[in-house]
């Protein structure tokens, strides 16, 4: 008889190899055809509820890492609250309006100037839908706890009617105005922008600094010029203005050039920039002395003012600001104040209008010949190329303007303390989240809502033959029916008068339809609205995205939610980085570091992918390659083959309820620590700590400690040997606990795991489990228990000594002599021989010169004078031994 065969050796299904890749879809198939999400759903209906509201991705092109780090931190929110017994619906969302489908859609081939405005959306409706099919698919193999049948996108009906809803409810508010005003301009694609969907990157531009001759009067020398500097030459003919700051000192000097007006800080600077000699200061005076002096322009011969700006700053330029009111934020406030000409000298292709001699040049080539023009005047005094930061289309990456034209605007002017102040009341990860907000809505201006494309959410907005709009609740009230009738393409399809109630009785002629469409950010804004499909709530309890949302979804729904609701629509704000090749860089196609989470989960797994996901500090910017996902492939496989071992050996396990000797019920108390401090890191949303916790703990509590203790009785002992079942006793909970524990991050594995699992009460899935605390009596010392950490380093050091010098070549060679100091006597009366995993072990009241003091004990270790017993690989002295061969404790095992 083989010794080997007679041992008791983990037997289960479950596989050392994962093979997620052809596991993971038969998995997800399992939790679709079994329904388990809607079964969790209904475990969990009467149960508080966890309101969860996926901010929608762009439905266009294949999901990107990105879209994978978000998706698993929602997912396993999701799943951890699930399993938590709440009631969390996940239902995904998909933004499906705006340019680039536009975009798309013409570089298939069709020509939007060819078809009519409702055939145009339709194809754009077509493509959309196709999109989300695709991207449907490839978040399906992340593992996602959702039902993808139930699921939301800007384009439903429903969706675009509350949206419709959102806009007149601001309207009527005071909220929503028209206005001709200075707007970030895209003629790339020919519309207003957001702040949201504006990028700054490096720009080369002209920089030039030019005169302007001011007008005789009783203040300056005659003869004196005003010097302005530009960085965009076109806005020039739209000049209506020269802005100075009211408190600052300026100066008339003298040069070898001429008399010229500049700020007093700045002086030396521009002397040195323009190549001044000979320089005299002639007068010194404030700002706010200059105001309503006139200048005359070189291109039309008009006379302009000098006016009084608080902009104007010391930092750079001349302290004389070229002020066109047409092509600027800050002119066109200032102008306001002034009643200056509002004028727009480009079209929205960026071609010069209004702008005399240089019309029909893009704006750049104006550039070019108003420089050439202002040379041969006289009136320039210095060029050169700059590059600087400048702001860009997100899309297009070409750069935008400042251009007037009639747009709609949100202003939060008369809310913005409000939404300050409910901001106080939520809660945000990392916490410097709420103060950044706080300030963005601080600093917010007015929104420009309009759009001037076709693929998305119309203005519904008649005018009369005034141009006025017609806002009145009967019509509000007439459109919302017509849109719930027909949907907001009616907008389009029907005309104005079946757009106005029957008793509007006024003469029509004239009245026309507003063409603009909303922004995008509008429409995801209002994706709150999605969560009455659910609950009696529009507040999520979170809101889990990207940095870069504080400025896009983060702040349009909070200004919506705040004007139509007057709250906030979450009470938490969680965020995370960018996802960053292996050195920190940006990931682009031309750098060929793009990594495709499709071809991580093809080649480790969607469970890998999810893990490393988990092991990150997603807060900040994290990184990801192939030799980081090897490394948490190996701690995949450990965790794997640690659960893979406890289910071996419980495959004859028979749920006896059993008394636990000292050892088993502090291993009870150390998982039901992980457990405590799992769930507490999952409520917070700090899923690398989750992370590192059941990694220490699948290290070091269980490998190195509890399962090297255990292998000896569960191999060696009888089936039902008391010992043994005490250990299996245990293994069942840990076993229980870390399925539970990690399904939320590796739910694939979690879910196999579970199928092999000898649970009693077992259910259809580990998603219908509970995370909870064990349930089992521990009546130990843990004080004194969590002192085994110091006393098994010291004595295994003396350990690894031994084995160095060739005393000794594994631990169960060891005969341990042992005095232990007074704060360890506790361990006097512990079967310390089986935790140290030696063969010997005697305790001494004595020091002998033997011994090696240790922080915890005095110790000496030996080799075993005995024989290794050929079944459980002990040594025994011969009196201990049957036959020579095997222990008298093996002997009685398989008698």
């Amino acid at each position: 008889m083989e010794f080997k065969d007679t041992l008791l050796m983990p037997v289960t299904d479950f596989e050392m190899r994962a093979n997620l890749n052809q596991k993971e879809p038969a998995i997800q198939e399992k939790w679709e055809s079994k329904k388990i999400y809607h079964k969790a759903l209904q475990k969990n209906k009467s149960n508080e509820p966890y309101v969860f509201l996926d901010g929608p991705p762009y439905a266009n092109g294949s999901i990107h890492i990105g879209h994978a780090l978000n998706k698993v931190l929602k997912d396993i929110n999701v799943r951890y609250r699930t399993l938590n017994n709440m009631y969390t619906p996940f239902v995904l969302g998909w933004d499906t309006h705006g340019l680039p489908i536009e975009s798309a859609i013409e570089k298939s081939g069709v020509k939007r100037k060819e078809k009519t405005v409702n055939e145009f959306r339709n194809i754009c409706k077509e493509y959309a839908l196709d999109q989300i099919k695709n991207q449907k698919e490839q978040f399906k193999r992340l593992g996602l706890f959702t039902d993808y049948s139930e699921t939301y996108f800007t384009l439903q009906k429903e969706y675009e009617i509350e949206q419709v809803k959102c806009f007149f409810s601001m309207l009527k508010r005071g909220l929503v105005f028209r206005d001709l005003k200075p707007v970030y301009w895209s003629w790339s694609s020919e519309s207003a922008l957001a702040e949201a969907e504006i990028e700054y990157q490096e720009k080369n531009s002209p920089s030039i600094y030019v005169t302007f001759d001011i007008n005789h009067n009783d203040i300056l020398p005659t003869g004196t010029k005003a010097i302005i500097w530009t960085t965009t030459p076109w806005t020039l003919p739209a000049n209506r203005a020269i802005s100075v700051n009211p408190t600052f000192d300026y100066v008339v000097i003298e040069t070898n050039k001429g008399l010229f007006l500049i700020l007093d800080n700045l002086r030396e600077k521009l002397i040195s920039k323009l190549n001044f000699e000979e320089v005299k200061i002639i007068k010194k005076l404030k700002g706010k002395e200059l105001e309503n002096l006139t200048y005359t322009h070189f291109f039309n011969n008009e006379k302009y003012k000098l006016i009084l700006g608080e902009h104007v700053s010391d930092i750079d330029g001349t302290g004389l600001v070229h002020t066109a009111p047409g092509h600027g934020q800050d002119d066109y406030i200032v102008g306001k104040k002034y009643n200056l000409e509002v004028v727009s000298v480009v079209n929205a292709q960026g071609i010069m209008e209004k702008a005399g001699e240089f019309d029909g040049l893009f704006l750049d080539k104006a550039s070019q010949s108003i420089i050439e023009k202002l040379e041969s005047l006289g009136n320039l005094l210095f060029k050169e190329i700059i590059t600087h930061q400048y702001p860009h289309d997100w899309r297009t990456k070409k750069p935008i303007i400042f251009r007037a034209t009639q747009q709609w605007f949100i202003t939060i002017k008369n809310i913005k303390n409000n939404i300050i102040k409910d901001l106080d009341g939520i809660v945000s990860y990392p916490d410097w989240g709420k103060s950044r907000m706080q300030n963005m809505i601080a600093n917010r201006g007015d929104w420009c809502i309009s759009r001037q494309r076709i693929w998305g959410v119309p203005i519904p907005i008649i005018y009369d033959a005034n141009h006025e709009p017609i806002v009145k609740d009967d019509v509000i009230q007439h459109q919302i029916n017509m849109f719930i009738k027909h949907g907001v393409e009616a907008w389009d399809k029907l005309p104005i008068k079946d757009l106005l109630p029957d008793n509007f009785n006024q003469n029509i002629d004239g009245y026309t339809k507003e063409k603009d469409i909303m922004d995008v950010w509008f429409d995801s804004g209002t994706a709150f609205n999605t969560l009455l499909r659910n609950f009696d709530t529009t507040v999520a309890d979170v809101y889990i995205e990207g940095n870069d949302q504080f400025r896009g979804w983060f702040n349009s729904s909070l200004i919506i939610s705040s004007a139509v609701h007057n709250k906030s629509p979450y009470k938490k704000l969680v965020t995370h980085g960018f996802v960053l090749d292996e050195k920190g860089h940006k990931m682009s196609k031309s750098k060929g570091n793009v990594i495709d989470p499709l071809k991580v989960i093809n080649q480790y797994g969607a469970d890998v992918l999810r893990l490393w996901v988990s092991s990150v500090d997603y807060q900040e910017d994290v990184r990801i390659s192939d030799n980081l996902l090897k490394q948490v492939a190996e701690s995949y496989r450990k965790i794997r083959n640690t659960i893979r071992f406890m289910l071996g050996n419980l495959n004859n396990y028979h749920h006896k309820t059993i008394q636990l000797n000292e050892v088993d019920q502090y291993m009870i108390h150390l998982t039901n620590e992980l457990i405590y401090e799992v769930k507490n890191s999952y409520e917070n949303y700090k899923y690398e700590k989750v992370y590192q916790l059941i990694n220490n703990f699948v290290i070091n509590d269980l490998s190195a400690f509890y399962l090297d203790i255990a292998k000896d009785v569960v191999y060696v002992q009888r089936e039902n040997d008391p010992r043994r079942q005490q250990i299996l006793f245990v293994f069942y909970h840990i076993t229980n606990t870390l399925i539970t524990l990690l399904a939320p991050i590796i739910p694939h594995t979690c879910e196999e795991a579970y199928s092999f699992f000898n649970k009693l009460n077992k259910n259809e899935s580990v998603m219908l489990e509970e995370i909870k605390l064990l349930d089992v009596s521990v009546n130990i010392n843990v004080n004194e228990w969590n002192k085994i950490w110091k006393l098994k380093t010291d004595i295994y050091q003396e350990i690894e000594k031994a084995r160095q010098d060739k005393i000794i070549g594994k631990s169960l060679e060891a005969k341990i002599v042992l005095k232990l100091k007074n704060d360890f006597k506790f361990f006097e009366t512990i079967y310390l021989k089986e935790i140290l995993m030696v063969s010997k072990l005697e305790i001494n009241n004595e020091i002998s010169n033997n011994l090696v003091e240790k922080e915890s004990c005095y110790v000496q270790v030996t080799k075993h004078p005995g024989k290794s017993c050929e079944r459980c690989w002990k040594y025994f002295e011969q009196d201990e031994m049957f036959d020579g061969k095997i222990c008298i404790s093996c002997h009685n095992a398989i008698k």
